[in-house]
């Protein structure tokens, strides 16, 4: 950011989400050391930004070097250390390998499943209906709709409406309406093919970011798109729909 300098208005959108990712750190931590409990870094907060989103990039980092997700993946059949069938790799506490966990549609699935949508004409070509259903685990029922208002310079978009969870910068559902007169919508993609991984690299910018840039400065649903589309990361693959 601090490269490309205020006067790229991309950068300038970009900077502005790291400093209310700051803002939420110091904010977070202020109120944690009040009460004597432990706060959270800019990286952890930024970790538990990505949980729903850009996770696929801690799952990059822990297939290199050949560990965990993280324990929550158990295999049924497994208890301790490395087995056979996981080719040699690491597991620890009865987990699964990262390549055998994305080599399983069933499991992935299970895990990594998030939602539906749907657009459709109405009746006599009254209408155009879109609509977007987020599928969770109960943990996941505490969620709004935000509604901001920003007039940050140079933007199409000021004003703009999504679901997500109340610490979020995004909608990680995701599901956007904006006072351009866009609608934007996604449903993930699963990457089986673990080797794909190795493609990806750090000098990138995540999907959460690249989505809300794209939101900021976007008129029309090709726009969005060539925007969005920059610097992808290679996590969180979606299928995006854009209604203009």
């Amino acid at each position: 950011v601090d490269a490309h300098g205020l006067e790229d208005k991309y950068w300038r959108l970009v900077g502005n989400l790291l400093a209310q990712l700051r803002g939420l750190s110091d904010g977070y931590s202020s109120a944690r050391s009040q009460e004597g409990e432990p706060s959270l870094s800019e990286i952890e907060l930024l970790m538990l930004t990505m949980v729903d989103t850009d996770m696929d990039a801690v799952v990059v980092a822990a297939y290199t070097h050949g560990r965990l997700v993280n324990e929550h993946f158990k295999h049924p059949n497994k208890t301790t250390g490395v087995d056979e069938e996981d080719n040699g790799e690491s597991t620890t506490g009865g987990g699964v390998a990262v390549s055998e966990l994305y080599a399983n549609p069933y499991r992935s699935r299970r895990h990594h499943g998030h939602c539906s949508a749907l657009i459709q004409l109405a009746p006599n070509l009254a209408d155009l209906w879109v609509t977007h259903a987020t599928w969770d685990s109960y943990r996941a029922m505490l969620r709004m709709v935000k509604y901001l208002d920003m007039p940050l310079p140079g933007v199409a978009a000021r004003r703009m409406v999504f679901t997500a969870n109340p610490s979020n910068l995004y909608s990680a559902d995701d599901f956007y309406e904006l006072d351009t007169g866009l609608t934007v919508l996604e449903t993930s993609i699963t990457n089986y093919n673990s080797s794909l991984w190795a493609e990806i690299k750090p000098q990138t910018l995540m999907t959460w970011v690249r989505a809300m840039v794209a939101n900021r400065l976007a008129r029309t649903g090709e726009e969005w798109t060539e925007i969005q589309d920059r610097h992808k990361s290679g996590t969180c693959n979606n299928q995006w729909m854009v209604v203009d």
